[in-house]
């Protein structure tokens, strides 16, 4: 730690100063070499370095680096939100540009109650969404979220808000089989709409593929079914929170299109920046944006860099990029591979419980007994050494779970870049095999 002027977010074990990255690739100061297999938090889908984006961002910079969107816009911001449409389900037709995944979800909540509100139903504000799961560091996003480690600290400041039955059929709390499930899970929702009034609900918010909170957790495709009934029948919009998932990552545009569902909001960021410059954004449904048109027109909210033209710009090369490559393509067929080399590697192990995913966004689950699926204890402290012998071993990975029967579970999320290549998921496995060995055996 080398500069005492930065507020660490772990003041006990500060980070690693970087010095450059390219490709998949990360290097620190002294010249060792990190294989990114979390693209930071899945945030860098092309990698670091890329010289097409730097020309895009520098050029843009030059033409035009800002536009307050209360009263101007730039001809970057309309192209990227064509692009976006034009990869979005049929019916969402329009983009509220953010800066962020937090800003996002809080800008997606704020839309159903104004959604309702145009439309006479005053007394709908409340938002339902899992446990198990995480939505943002702002005190709305985080008092949706069902992370309780990061919301114990400012619990007395949060909103409450309903929560119902994570779809984590590992940890199933129904002890179900999911291939003959009758979706419990899902059902949960309707049981917390009538307990809490359906004429209160405005939204329903969770995750198609969980993020941090369970890395690569999925419900069967169904699930999305039988919630968007639910949802239809009580009045309430759904919000899918693809800050993680979107943008290619499982393998589709949009995980949500796995299931054939087609939400009312996604809010999304990380890889819509891929990087190179902090951009979010809620894609909306056609109907909710003619509710606002035709009410009051407006929405009192706003963020100082939505729109920004330089992050516009950046976002449309990604796009571009993307497709010119087939990359959505390629995170589905490199992250079928990664899947299963990771099972052939690992399935087997004595302190492995699950290893799940969709796409480039997959999860490993360790448990200290395999047959009851309890979690190792916390004063183990196994997320920050597992990820510390990584790093030894020239590998970065994203820590990740939530706490079950009050218990810490032991979790990583691996997310490498779109653009890895055969040899780096070799690498990953090996890497990871030595790090578990490491600190497990």
């Amino acid at each position: 730690m080398d500069n005492e002027s930065i507020f660490w977010r772990d003041l006990s074990n500060p980070p690693l100063k970087l010095d450059r990255g390219k490709g998949v690739y990360l290097f620190d100061e002294a010249g060792n070499k990190y294989l990114d297999a979390a693209s930071g938090a899945a945030v860098c889908s092309l990698g670091s370095g890329n010289s097409e984006i730097a020309q895009t961002l520098k050029e843009q910079a030059k033409e035009l680096s800002y536009a307050h969107m209360s009263k101007f816009y730039s001809q970057a911001l309309a192209d990227w939100t064509d692009q976006l449409i034009s990869v979005s389900p049929d019916n969402l037709t329009k983009v509220h540009p953010v800066s962020g995944g937090s800003e996002a979800n809080e800008t997606a909540i704020k839309l159903a109650r104004k959604y309702h509100l145009e439309r006479g139903n005053s007394k709908k504000y409340k938002i339902i969404s899992r446990a198990t799961s995480y939505h943002g560091a702002t005190l709305t996003a985080l008092s949706l979220s069902g992370k309780t480690s990061r919301q114990e600290e400012y619990a007395p400041m949060m909103s409450p808000n309903p929560k119902i039955s994570p779809a984590y059929c590992y940890r199933c709390p129904y002890n179900r089989d999911p291939d003959k499930c009758s979706l419990e899970c899902a059902s949960d929702l309707e049981r917390a709409i009538v307990q809490e009034g359906e004429s209160t609900i405005a939204g329903f918010i969770a995750e198609p593929v969980s993020g941090s909170s369970a890395p690569g957790v999925h419900p069967p495709d169904r699930y999305w079914g039988k919630i968007r009934e639910i949802c239809d029948e009580y009045g309430v919009l759904l919000i899918v929170d693809e800050v993680m998932s979107g943008m290619g990552r499982t393998g589709k545009w949009w995980a949500i299109e796995h299931s054939n569902v087609e939400p009312d909001i996604i809010s999304t960021s990380k890889g819509l920046g891929g990087g190179y410059v902090p951009l979010g954004a809620i894609i909306v449904h056609d109907n909710i944006h003619k509710a606002v048109k035709d009410g009051e027109g407006s929405m009192h909210h706003g963020f100082t860099y939505g729109g920004n033209p330089v992050c516009a710009a950046v976002g449309s090369k990604i796009i571009q990029i993307m497709e010119r490559e087939g990359l959505v393509g390629r995170a589905a067929s490199m992250g079928e591979r990664l899947l299963q080399s990771l099972r052939d590697s690992l399935g087997d192990h004595p302190y492995v419980g699950e290893i799940r995913g969709r796409g480039l966004l997959i999860g490993l689950e360790f448990v200290k007994d395999r047959t009851t699926k309890e979690p190792f204890e916390k004063s183990l402290n196994l997320p920050r050494r597992l990820r510390q012998s990584c790093l030894n071993h020239g590998l970065y990975v994203y820590p990740g779970g939530s706490p079950v029967n009050g218990q810490k579970t032991t979790q990583t999320m691996i997310a490498p870049p779109f653009i890895i290549e055969e040899g780096h998921i070799e690498e990953i496995v090996n890497s990871l095999l030595k790090s578990i060995g490491e600190v497990f055996d």
